[in-house]
């Protein structure tokens, strides 16, 4: 049962992960977004993923993984919902939203 809850939240996650990836010609188009912005948040999330990487294997190996499940996938709730509420208000300054993709990556 625990193998397979945890299946599904990673498939939910990533599948929330990529949903971007797949969707940036239509934000691209329809929100009137450059390239540019696109690209730096891209860039700010995969770096940081790849960082997230060697931090969580870490703190995995040190911490209980169960609670870095929990609170890791509780923080990349909040932070995509605070990407979704300002996609859905039109607040896309560029650093802030490379932040909080940053975060996304790092969590």
């Amino acid at each position: 049962m625990i193998f397979v809850l945890t299946y599904l939240s990673y498939s939910v996650l990533h599948s929330n992960r990529m949903s971007f990836s797949q969707l940036k010609y239509n934000i691209k188009k329809s929100d009137d977004i450059s390239s540019s912005m696109l690209g730096a948040m891209d860039t700010a999330f995969l770096a940081f993923y790849s960082i997230g990487l060697f931090v969580s294997g870490y703190l995995g190996d040190h911490q209980n993984p169960k609670w870095m499940i929990i609170i890791s996938y509780s923080l990349v709730t909040v932070i995509t919902t605070i990407i979704a509420f300002c996609g859905i208000n039109n607040w896309m300054n560029i650093f802030f939203m490379s932040f909080l993709f940053g975060i996304n990556g790092l969590l």
